[in-house]
């Protein structure tokens, strides 16, 4: 069965027994339809359309045993899982059965824990324990690539080997292709940069800036792009989905950030800074970008001189 890691991190860290756990459930999978009953006729008329219904709110809910050799042992790991209730939202990572996925998280805060003693399960030996926990986006995120975690202890020298989003180099207009593991839509962050990235750390010859998110290589690109846009083309019909223009030119050493899932569009200035780019953003649907669980067509389009670095970076998603 899938099994729980870990809730939280740093001082605010709980590590699940995975031999001890007995049950681990959740409902990312539940939808929430709307169908309006009509008088006088069969069935109803469904007030989503033919689109897919959003999903409900998510609870993951963990069964474990607890044992312990004393009772001083016992209260003390009770203790432990009581914490947790203190705790904000913390990401909350679980290990497929099959062992070969990467971990995968969701962000979620505790909603209750329960332990019923009872005399005759000898509770200062043996506790049942279970721990709900309320998820406000009901997916399993993992990375498409494997990481290191700040916390989990390593040292950055010379030659440290880092897995990252690395970058197309766009020089005129091109289809790129993006597979995407899962088995749900996503929601990804473009970056359109040209130049050496601001703030450039070394770690031997990789070029490596940090931007307070995550750590991304340098493009090391000399051009420009005006009027850039992006089509998601379907492998199926050939139909553009979705659609995204920017009117604005992206200068040399400048990077626009297009955050698909944040609604946010900040153009990295070279010389002015950052500035707010939604102004100059056009899209053809609510949800500006999505891509697809399977190959995803992503055609680039704009005015070009040289060349410029195209991040399409994302996290999977597994419901």
């Amino acid at each position: 069965m899938d099994s729980l890691l870990r809730f939280g991190a740093g001082s605010e860290l709980y590590q699940f027994d995975v031999s001890r756990q007995i049950s681990l459930r959740d409902n990312f999978r539940d939808v929430v339809p709307r169908t309006t009953r009509l008088p006088g006729v069969h069935g109803g008329f469904d007030d989503l359309g033919w689109g897919r219904a959003p999903g409900e709110i998510g609870n993951v809910q963990v069964v474990f045993w607890i044992i312990r050799d004393t009772p001083a042992e016992m209260a003390a790991a009770l203790a432990a899982v009581g914490r947790m209730a203190n705790w904000g939202v913390k990401r909350l990572y679980k290990q497929s059965m099959d062992g070969t996925r990467r971990e995968m998280f969701c962000e979620a805060r505790v909603n209750s824990i329960d332990y019923t003693q009872s005399a005759s399960n000898l509770p200062h030996e043996r506790q049942r324990v279970v721990v709900n926990f309320q998820v406000a986006t009901p997916y399993w995120y993992s990375y498409p690539f494997d990481v290191r975690y700040m916390n989990s202890g390593f040292t950055m020298l010379s030659g440290l080997q880092m897995s990252g989003y690395l970058p197309q180099i766009i020089t005129g207009n091109q289809q790129i292709i993006v597979n995407v593991a899962g088995n749900a839509p996503v929601l990804p962050v473009i970056r359109i940069s040209s130049g050496k990235f601001s703030g450039t750390w070394n770690f031997g010859d990789a070029g490596i800036f940090f931007d307070g998110v995550g750590l991304y290589f340098d493009g090391s690109t000399v051009g420009t792009v005006a009027d850039v846009q992006l089509r998601r083309i379907d492998v199926d019909t050939g139909a553009i989905t979705h659609e995204i223009a920017w009117d604005d030119v992206i200068a040399q050493d400048d990077r626009l950030v297009i955050d698909v899932g944040g609604l946010r569009v900040v153009h990295e200035d070279a010389t002015q800074g950052n500035v707010d780019g939604y102004v100059d953003l056009r899209v053809t649907r609510a949800t500006w970008m999505e891509l697809m669980p399977g190959v995803n067509v992503i055609e680039i389009s704009g005015t070009w001189t040289g060349s410029i670095a195209v991040f399409i970076e994302y996290l999977e998603a597994w419901r």
